[in-house]
């Protein structure tokens, strides 16, 4: 086995690194239980980071040190796997990706790559923990990026301190620990819905991620992890009694596996919930290191250390073969989910036999400039493949008869654009309300939009209808935010108060006589069988029933306060039929790889009134109690016949929710007359 004769190696690290990736992979292929299968990647981590700091310490005590020699080592064992993988991925994406979206975020995943930026690329789409984890095959190298830029700098960083300052290199990488472990504490703990931002980079650069998504993704909020790990280069010469290591070893063994199954999606990883698995890790190394103890001998048990000797390409492969069969056959039953891990570790092992020894024990491209040559052209050729993908005319792959789903994903109009996807909360602040229809010399406005991304899927048919009648509006619009203040979220939403309070504000302000207020009222209140999405803060807990009263009382609030201005006319566009089961991308591959249309997108007019019930009562008693308040139901345009569609002739959603620009059409018999009652 690799390893066995370097006098340095610990079969038990490899145990560890068994234990890391098996957990990732249970976690990816949604095994039950293992919902914390992900701080996989924080062992990853602070194994890395143990044991490249001692490599480079030994070498810079022995003078032999040389960063040519470093990156040499790290090229060959992570580029010749990774290139292999990549380029069959972006193969196989070519035949099997045929929705257009999956193809163009597979092809910029390649581009981005190659540039070590791949955590940048998914941390601006916020895809770990979402739905549509599954389009994106290479979404696991978000990791690699992580190390390969913490490769990039910390030789540079110890060498330099060694040579300038050896009595302060243990100061200076503690103190960049510390601030790391800060920096995350503080983006996932106090600040986490905010949006992302950094001193002179543009915000839009960061893609709308938040601050927990950056958190996660980002080197400087996991660099932590790392040190940790070389933080265990300080204490090679501690012995520990026989009792203490054993003691300390079964500790942080428990730390570990705890980790896997006590968190979840939730838990703030980096921070604080982050201390358990990396904690174990320490532990369990320090414990190790002089002394032989039954968790080590459980780690280095032989078939453990041949899972972690094969862990990085049984890493790099499980995933995008989980991504394909997913494509292919939808939901995987256990037995296929079973046969793709088996077959994720057969690939795993020939990539570990034929790639990775031969390229580590220089039998290919042996010279360090050789190596380099082969690294940079493996890279340049995954730049060029993605190129080739984004440079594909998507569409024109696409079966005829299945067209117009890909394209309702896309068809939003230039309006929801820029008023919406390309105007947040910090434009609205900077810039005031984006312009809908005609802008007149006069200073108030005809009429305003508010409310949520729902809003934000009506606004080009607003702005179109608006500009037809010479009407001049407003729109006051951010995701995720209920149109109401003085709500809590279950995860901190900080923008949504500053959105909510402006727009209160300016609509008090201003006498704008025409108002529509537009949100998914369904979500917040049990949409898709969820307890509820807001509360108030004096209530405890997140249930159906304080989400029913929170709303209520808040809208009252708000039609109240509206109300007040005279000749003022309020209208709430109640929510159009929401799709549970459709989603546009396995509906298309379901029609391709099934042959057929899924049936369980068929939505009956009566579950859809039945569904809305509690939402439709509540508006039409706010309703009834404010002779200023009118409701619009848009369930006639949708279910005129008994189902409520979601296809004539073109898609009318661009997922289960968010009607596109057509479904936003349906609405014109509803949406015109307001338009035209603001300018009469």
């Amino acid at each position: 086995m690799r390893r066995a004769t370097n006098k340095y190696y610990r079969p038990d690290i490899d145990g560890l690194r068994a234990i890391a990736v098996v957990s990732v992979l249970l976690f990816h292929a949604k095994a039950p239980y293992v919902t914390g299968g992900y701080v996989g990647v924080d062992v990853f981590f602070v194994i890395s980071g143990y044991l490249i700091t001692s490599i480079i310490l030994r070498e810079l005590k022995s003078g032999s040190f040389s960063m040519i020699k470093f990156w040499e080592r790290r090229v060959r064992r992570i580029i010749p796997a990774l290139f292999v993988m990549s380029l069959s991925t972006a193969v196989a994406g070519y035949f099997l990706f045929l929705y257009p979206l999956d193809s163009e975020n597979l092809g910029k995943s390649l581009v981005a790559l190659p540039l070590f930026l791949s955590n940048l690329f998914f941390m601006r789409r916020d895809t770990y923990f979402d739905t549509e984890v599954d389009t994106y095959p290479l979404l696991h190298t978000w990791s690699l990026a992580v190390e390969e830029q913490f490769y990039l700098f910390f030789p540079i960083l110890l060498w330099f301190l060694w040579r300038f300052s050896k009595s302060k290199m243990r100061t200076v990488v503690g103190l960049l620990g510390v601030v790391s472990f800060g920096l995350s504490v503080y983006l996932l703990h106090f600040v986490p819905g905010n949006f992302f931002s950094a001193p002179l980079v543009p915000h839009s650069f960061w893609g709308g991620a938040s601050n927990a998504t950056a958190a996660f993704y980002l080197l400087p909020t996991r660099v932590w992890e790392l040190i940790a790990g070389a933080a265990l280069t300080n204490v090679a010469g501690v012995q520990l009694q026989r009792w203490q290591a054993e003691l300390t070893s079964l500790l942080g063994i428990f730390l570990v596996l705890s980790s896997m199954v006590l968190l979840d999606a939730t838990s703030s990883v980096p921070g604080l919930a982050a201390v358990l698995p990396v904690g174990g890790v320490i532990l369990v190394i320090f414990a190790h290191h002089n002394t032989k103890t039954i968790g080590s001998k459980f780690l280095s048990w032989q078939p453990l250390v041949w899972v972690g000797l094969i862990s990085y390409s049984l890493y790099l492969w499980h995933w995008p073969l989980l991504v394909f069969a997913r494509t292919v056959y939808g939901t995987l039953n256990l037995f296929q989910t079973v046969s793709i891990l088996l077959a994720s570790g057969y690939v795993a092992w020939l990539s570990y036999k034929y790639i990775e020894m031969p390229f580590l024990q220089r039998t290919r491209c042996s010279s360090r400039l050789g190596m380099f040559l082969c690294g940079a052209s493996m890279l340049v050729v995954l730049a060029i493949s993605g190129y080739l993908l984004l440079r594909l005319d998507t569409q024109a792959r696409v079966p005829e008869q299945l067209a117009s789903i890909p394209m309702a994903e896309n068809s939003l109009g230039s309006t929801y654009w820029r008023c919406f996807r390309s105007y947040g909360l910090p434009a609205l602040l900077r810039e005031g309300p984006c312009v809908l229809g005609v802008r007149k010399d006069q200073v108030i406005p005809d009429f305003a939009l508010w409310g949520n991304s729902h809003a934000g899927a009506i606004a080009t048919t607003i702005d179109e209808l608006a500009t037809a009648h010479g009407a001049y509006g407003v729109s006051l619009i951010e995701a995720g935010c209920a149109p109401v203040r003085g709500v809590e979220y279950p995860v901190a939403a900080p923008n949504c108060d500053t959105f909510s309070q402006y727009s209160l504000d300016y609509l008090t302000d201003v006498s704008i006589a025409r108002v529509l207020i537009v949100a998914n009222w369904y979500g917040y209140v049990g949409g898709r069988g969820e307890p509820g999405y807001i509360k108030l803060p004096t209530q405890t807990e997140f249930t159906l029933a304080n989400a029913q009263l929170a709303l209520e009382s808040q809208m009252r609030n708000v039609i109240e306060q509206l109300s007040l201005q005279p000749d003022r006319e309020i209208y709430i566009l109640l929510q159009p039929p929401q799709h549970d089961n459709y989603n546009p991308r396995t509906l298309f591959y379901q029609s391709i790889y099934s042959n057929k249309l899924a049936n369980d997108v068929i939505l009956t007019r009566g579950d859809h009134e039945e569904a809305q019930v509690f939402v439709r009562s509540m508006l039409y008693r706010l309703a009834d109690d404010f002779p200023a308040a009118h409701v619009l139901d848009p369930t006639e345009e949708f279910c005129s016949n008994g189902t409520c569609e979601l296809i004539d002739d073109v898609v009318l959603y661009r997922d289960f929710e968010h009607v596109n620009y057509f479904g936003a059409n349906r609405m014109t018999p509803l949406l015109e007359p307001f338009i035209i009652s603001s300018v009469e």
